[in-house]
């Protein structure tokens, strides 16, 4: 096995009776610990443990640890991984990482070439742009089926997400080429109703269907609160409401900061925890004053460490820009669901969150019309945490019923055998 960063041809036998074969694309896995490697990685093994051939075309960098590298070709619980090389260019950059999906892509498309064809290329939205190689791969095998598989929408993440005249008016142009791309799709996998809406904007004429992620830890039940835990974080808080997650430019923190100074004048043993990370949130920090006795900020969780900081918390708050709804789904809504939280959520109530926290009972939407009445919803819930009961169940029900991992992936096993079955007709 060759342990040098690269191409390599050299291919890992795998059982002879399966399903069919194949190729699942995208820039980080395991063991790199981002939380789109980890479901990447659970996809693959899911699907090699109910009898399909999957080998996976990564890079051979990490997230967080450009620097660190792994194997060129490995196999990974019956899994296996072929890493392209690319360069350790900052992926805070734009042109870094345009230049770093340049090398992944040149990469994939060599190892493509050299390897046995799959039945089915599965693509998720890392690199930016990488469907670009759709064609190329049609080309190389025109009766494999392309699946493309969206956590992230571009070029509308890139407009949303910059104020750069250039870069937008770009990407506006750049629209008519993904029209064109998504022409060789043949299953269009979203994550959220208005993700799909959007996507049909494309006029594509793949077969669509909505396969959420799941959370990285699944409890087999409600978690209750850990007292010791709670009292090391929190003191005698009588409800803490945590944001856990990346707190980035798709999401916004500020009628989180009115709600916890109103409730505050009224209630102070009610807290508000941030544990995050990203660029925004720096500036949140930046408006925390003196005053602010019922805010707290934690250092970010670990995954081993997260499921004991998710149960601390009676609600969890989630967040996204009016603008990016559609373009994404905080990964951070399964997680609360499947420790059985309840969630306060700042943002476009017509977005997928915003419609399965009504459809599911499952907390709020907050907004600047709304902000007493949350207020005193929750000096309630201080006063009578039994009332937060039946929400708390209903989370973990909803995520038990439609966005576990069993599910999601039975229904991709499903899927990918129904295409397969329609495509040997």
């Amino acid at each position: 096995m060759s342990t040098k960063p690269g191409i390599d041809s050299t291919e890992i036998m795998q059982p002879i009776n399966s399903k069919g074969s194949l190729n699942v694309y995208y820039h980080f896995y395991y063991p790199d610990d981002v939380v789109s490697a980890e479901l990447f990685k659970d996809l693959c093994e899911g699907l090699a443990a109910r009898g399909w051939q999957v080998t996976v075309f990564t890079s051979n960098r990490y997230c967080r640890k450009a620097g660190q590298i792994s194997p060129s070709v490995e196999n990974i619980n019956a899994v296996n991984v072929k890493r392209s090389w690319r360069p350790a260019f900052r992926q805070a950059s734009n042109i870094g990482r345009l230049a770093n999906g340049f090398f992944i892509s040149l990469g994939w498309v060599i190892n493509t070439l050299i390897s046995k064809k799959p039945d089915f290329y599965i693509f998720g939205t890392d690199p930016q742009f990488s469907q670009f190689l759709f064609p190329v791969l049609k080309l190389i095998s025109p009766k494999t089926k392309i699946i493309h598989w969206c956590h992230d929408l571009y070029p509308e993440a890139v407009i949303a997400n910059t104020n750069n005249p250039v870069l937008i008016r770009f990407c506006q142009f750049s629209k008519p080429a993904f029209k064109f791309l998504y022409k060789f799709v043949d299953v269009m996998v979203d994550i959220g109703i208005c993700m799909q809406k959007r996507l049909q904007q494309y006029q594509h004429k793949a077969k669509q269907i909505t396969l959420t992620p799941w959370a990285l830890t699944e409890p087999q039940a409600t978690l209750e609160v850990k007292p010791d835990k709670r009292q090391a974080l929190f003191g005698n808080a009588k409800l803490v409401l945590l944001y856990s997650g990346n707190l980035g430019h798709a999401h916004q923190y500020q009628l989180f900061l009115k709600l916890a100074r109103l409730v505050r004048s009224k209630n102070p043993d009610i807290i508000f925890a941030f544990s995050s990370s990203g660029n925004k949130f720096e500036e949140f920090k930046s408006q925390i004053t003196e005053n602010d006795s019922n805010i707290k900020l934690l250092p970010f969780a670990a995954i081993g460490e997260l499921e004991d900081r998710l149960c601390c918390a009676d609600i969890h708050l989630i967040s996204l820009k009016d603008q990016w709804s559609g373009i994404v789904v905080p990964s951070k809504f399964f997680g609360s669901l499947a420790v059985g939280r309840p969630l306060l959520f700042h943002g476009p109530k017509d977005s997928a969150i915003g419609y399965w926290i009504e459809k599911f009972n499952i907390g709020a939407s907050l907004t600047e019309h709304n902000l007493d009445k949350i207020a005193n919803d929750l000096i309630r819930f201080a006063e009578a945490p039994q009332l937060l009961e039946q929400w708390k169940q209903n989370a973990f029900n909803a995520y038990t019923n439609n966005f576990s991992k069993k599910i999601i992936i039975d229904k991709w096993d499903e899927l990918l055998m129904l295409t397969l079955a329609q495509h040997e007709k």
